[in-house]
């Protein structure tokens, strides 16, 4: 009894040392054949899933951030960048928004060293007023200021676009009429809802003061609407070095899209450095409409384009087949296009940066 009952017990013991010597033996030769191969496909899920994921989010940064683009060839995003010699140009042709032109150069992108501005659409939220100031004149004699109307004046001085309304819309006034009538009922506008400033523009003026970067405004405005604009806002405007209004300026003759305006504003700052003489690429200036980016970029400065974010941007293609149709299309390309002053990054055009940043 004893005899059998001690076999037995040895049997069940070299049982299971013998099962125990195969799962061993099985599980150490598992892990160098299936491992790698569950860490390959692993790894090949999750590459599959980043690329899926920054191609989602591609989309979302083209329709909603243009400061960036996406680089294909490592599936990340990079921020705009100026290179010696090359600029990421954003082409404004393109359904896509997709930023695949560059604007090459022989020099290196210069030093950023005096800024200019456009004022209305631009500085000054004057979009609303100016509109509802034409529609009341127009509706007078049974017209309508539409949309097209409008973008066929962004950018233009004021006599101009008078002259433009009462032409195509075949108003039964002369263009003095229709201007008097126009500052009364913009004055009336104005007093009852003060002009704001567009979002950005007071920090971007307040940080390029506290440098000492000389800054000016060139505008198709009279005076008469600039002080109504910027009556409460004088103490930002003193900051300016100068302010050149085309359409009272004696030495002016010619308006946007021509350079001749941004020309004469440059040359009005003082101490104006040799480099600016012969190349004004120097200047950076900031523009709400095409034909504002056409007249600095023929007088050779340095374009930023933030077009109103209320029209949608393809639709300034209208006005700039209008104005450039002789011309090439490079003349309306901007440097950089962006929606709101508030992205504007200095230290992109060699200017200090953001301190709040």
């Amino acid at each position: 009894m004893f005899i059998t009952t001690t076999i037995q017990r040895r049997s069940s013991l070299l049982i299971v040392v013998i099962l125990r010597s195969v799962h061993y033996h099985y599980y150490q030769q598992q892990p160098q054949q299936k491992k790698p191969q569950y860490r390959q496909q692993r790894r090949r899920n999750f590459q599959l899933s980043s690329i899926n994921h920054c191609h989602h989010h591609r989309n979302h940064y083209h329709k909603c951030h243009n400061n960036f683009y996406f680089n294909q060839k490592f599936n990340h995003f990079s921020k705009f960048t100026m290179s010696a010699k090359t600029t990421k140009v954003m082409d404004i042709t393109n359904n896509n928004n997709n930023v695949d032109e560059e604007r090459n150069s022989s020099s290196e992108m210069p030093r950023i060293t005096h800024v200019i501005f456009d004022l209305d659409g631009l500085l000054l939220d004057t979009e609303f007023a100016y509109e509802q100031a034409t529609q009341q004149i127009v509706q007078r004699y049974g017209r309508s200021f539409t949309l097209e109307d409008k973008l066929k004046i962004l950018g233009r001085p004021g006599s101009v676009v008078a002259r433009m309304i009462v032409d195509d819309l075949k108003l039964p006034i002369s263009v003095s009429e229709f201007m008097q009538q126009f500052d009364e009922e913009y004055c009336n506008l104005v007093n009852v809802q003060p002009v704001p400033l567009m979002p950005g523009a007071e920090r971007l003026i307040r940080h390029l003061n506290r440098f000492q970067i000389p800054t000016a405004i060139a505008t198709g405005s009279r005076r008469f609407t600039y002080e109504l604009n910027t009556k409460f806002h004088k103490n930002l405007f003193q900051s300016f070095h100068h302010v050149l209004m085309t359409p009272e300026d004696p030495e002016v003759t010619r308006g946007k899209p021509d350079p001749q305006p941004y020309l004469i504003c440059a040359k009005r700052f003082e101490n104006v450095p040799t480099t600016m003489i012969d190349n004004n690429r120097s200047i950076l200036v900031f523009e709400d409409s095409l034909v504002g980016i056409e007249s600095a970029n023929r007088a050779g400065m340095t374009t930023v384009w933030i077009p109103d974010y209320r029209f949608d941007r393809h639709k300034h293609q209208h006005q700039k087949q209008q104005h450039s149709s002789s011309l090439s299309s490079s003349w309306s390309k901007p440097c950089l296009v962006l929606d709101s002053l508030k992205l504007f990054q200095p230290e992109l055009f060699g200017l200090p940066q953001f301190l709040d940043d």
